[in-house]
């Protein structure tokens, strides 16, 4: 039987199940019109993007709301003849929620009964296409083709915008991409919007892929926003004969999770359809025939130095992190003073518009000051934005959580294993640090790579290599995943491991006189203090930390970071063995203490000699050692 024969006995034999529903029924539930007949879902935004899957089950509840249709009878309508797994209902039931936004602010639609099976409770309003006036009907086509509307404000896209909208007119086919909350979507959008005199509204499509759970209910998806969905379908066919020779613009939004399919479906009409004109955003790269890709860059942050109230608002990132907050009540015009503290702030988020939006939006009640706190030593995941935003929008766990559920178990595990590092990595580091034991080489290299294609590693070139880093809300979550787990201790281990046989073969900053020598190392500070925090602050790896610190001590000398220097060789020098007193390491290490307090900027700068007196107070443990004599 051919597939549209199939979709059709399958259709009717739903709605015969359904004992309740008819032909042309128009069912209301909260903010939702369903139309079984049609097969759609529909809010006051237009169509809603759910798998055919997910929309059986919800015809199905809808049917006999109020009522529990137990998990045989479900699977029995929307899985005829097909023996099935529970597992699969529950995926299914769980997009379905998703879609709704089942259990956000309250509201509930389904509910799961205890080994009995599941009860659609939202109260349900039932109307016929065929009693109401033609002009009160809801107008389908019009939903279908309905672009989302602007932000009142797009903040440092307009270039952007403008340089996608030649190339999707020169190219057709064209992907945005980059990280979550970088504002794929929305310059999307935008694009649409400057397009639209070329296109006319009912000739430009938005497609939202984030509700679908299977990659067979991308071709669905798709229909339903065309319009094209008819009774007994194959809804590709149907897709490429409905915009055969029409001059056509359609938005394919969020097609990461199901990339595949995604990229199938728009190489093919790519090829097949030469008047349709393709706008896909993704967090990676299709990789289909005709694409151009178009990696969206982060807003522009101000530079480390502290700028005043005008050099901040030059960048866009603190644009739109002001902005925002007046739109959440914030009144006061930005100062001087704590222009610095809303540069940070952005920096501290790497531009990206999502996470910027969400922190800026505390503004009105901590303060630019008070909200600089509330992110603390890391990011924090657990700021709620607007909410109306989408699910995966509204923190910015959810936002990353997004992007992690698509990773394979392989690609999560060496994700969360680099949190370890503080800024920018080298891949011989990532390899030193994120392997297990007999991996091989490649293998993770693959899995970087394929990290970086996913937009959750970024990478710059510096010093004729290449750099890998993870955002900070990315590194936050991925930190939390490994505390979780059982890999943080063996990962902090090997990232400490790695730092003292890197410093440890770092001859040349020892003797050489070249200024970029010694300054290419200060990049790998952040991570050297890593390090020697998590060594010193683990009775086990004490010894770690004493032999990174002798290996750090040039480099800081170097670099001019006395204090730090002198910090360092404080607690090194305090854990030594009794059985290293005496030792060329120690020795070292008294050097470099005496050099780093002679140098440091003191009011009281002294010679140093060093002997051992027992134990001071106040010193968590750490033997009293200084003998100062006063100069």
């Amino acid at each position: 039987m051919q597939p549209a024969a199939l979709a059709g006995q399958k259709l009717r034999f739903i709605i015969e199940g359904c004992c309740k529903l008819k032909t042309g029924d128009i069912i209301h539930f909260g903010p939702f019109r369903l139309i079984p007949s049609e097969r759609l879902l529909l809010t006051g935004d237009g169509p809603v993007a759910i798998g055919g899957r997910a929309l059986d089950i919800l015809i199905a509840l809808v049917d006999k709301a109020g009522s529990i249709v137990s998990k045989r009878e479900l699977t029995d309508l929307v899985w005829k003849n097909v023996t099935v797994e529970d597992v699969n209902l529950r995926t299914q039931l769980s997009v379905l929620r998703r879609a709704l936004g089942d259990g956000q602010e309250g509201v509930r639609y389904i509910i799961n009964v205890p080994g009995k099976g599941y009860s659609f409770v939202a109260r349900v309003r039932r109307s016929n296409a065929q009693d109401v006036a033609r002009d009160a009907a809801p107008d389908v086509n019009a939903l279908r083709s309905k672009i989302p509307s602007l932000p009142g404000l797009l903040v440092g896209r307009t270039d952007t915008v403008s340089q996608l909208s030649s190339l999707l007119m020169s190219r057709r086919f064209v992907s945005v991409i980059g990280p979550g909350g970088i504002g794929k979507t929305t310059v999307a959008v935008a694009v649409a919007h400057s397009l639209s005199q070329r296109f006319g509204s009912g000739a430009m499509f938005f497609v939202d892929l984030s509700s679908i759970g299977a990659t067979d209910d991308v071709p669905t998806a798709v229909a339903q926003a065309l319009g094209c969905f008819s009774d007994g379908w194959d809804p590709e066919s149907e897709i490429l004969s409905f915009l055969a020779e029409r001059h056509t613009l359609l938005v394919i939004d969020n097609c990461e999770h199901v990339i595949d399919a995604a990229a199938s479906l728009c190489e093919r009409l790519f090829l097949t359809a030469p008047t349709v004109h393709l706008l896909a955003t993704s967090r990676e790269a299709l990789r289909a025939e005709g694409e151009n890709v178009h990696f969206l860059a982060a807003l522009e942050c101000p530079s480390e130095k502290t700028p005043n109230a005008r050099e901040a608002l030059a960048s866009t990132s603190v644009q739109l992190f002001i902005h925002r907050a007046a739109s959440c009540g914030y009144c006061t015009e930005l100062s001087d003073d704590d222009a610095p503290i809303a540069a940070h702030i952005c920096r501290r988020l790497n531009g990206i518009a999502l996470a910027i939006s969400i922190v800026a939006s505390r503004v009105a009640t901590y303060g630019i000051r008070g909200t600089a706190d509330l992110l603390d030593d890391d990011t924090d995941l657990t700021l709620r934005g607007c909410r109306s935003a989408a699910p995966r929008h509204q923190t910015l766990q959810s936002m990353v959580d997004w992007s992690f559920e698509t990773l394979s178990e392989a690609e999560q595990k060496i994700l969360c294993k680099l949190s370890v590092f503080a800024g920018e990595f080298t891949l011989h580091a990532a390899q030193a640090v994120a392997g297990d034991p007999g991996d091989a080489s490649d293998s993770i290299i693959k899995t970087i790579v394929s990290l970086v294609d996913k937009s959750l590693i970024s990478i710059s070139a510096k010093r004729e290599a290449t750099i890998y880093k993870l955002l900070n809300a990315t590194r936050a979550y991925a930190a939390r995943k490994l505390a979780q787990g059982d890999d943080e201790e063996e990962a902090a281990r090997r990232h400490a491991g790695y730092y003292i046989d890197f410093l440890a073969s770092a001859v040349e900053v020892h003797t050489s006189h070249d200024v970029t020598v010694v300054s290419s190392y200060a990049p790998h500070l952040d991570n050297i203090r890593k390090a020697l925090t998590w060594s010193f602050s683990n009775p086990a790896y004490l010894l770690m930390g004493v032999d990174l610190a002798c290996a750090a001590a040039p480099i800081l000398l170097r670099l001019s970071r006395f204090d730090e220097c002198e910090y360092w060789c404080r607690r090194a020098l305090g854990a030594l063995r009794e059985a290293d007193r005496g030792t060329p390491r120690e020795r070292r290490l008294q050097e470099a203490f005496a050099m780093s307090r002679s140098c440091s900027q003191r009011s009281d700068r002294t010679a140093i000699t060093y002997r051992p007196r027992g134990r001071g107070p106040g010193d968590a443990g750490m033997p009293t050692f200084l003998s100062e004599a006063i100069a």
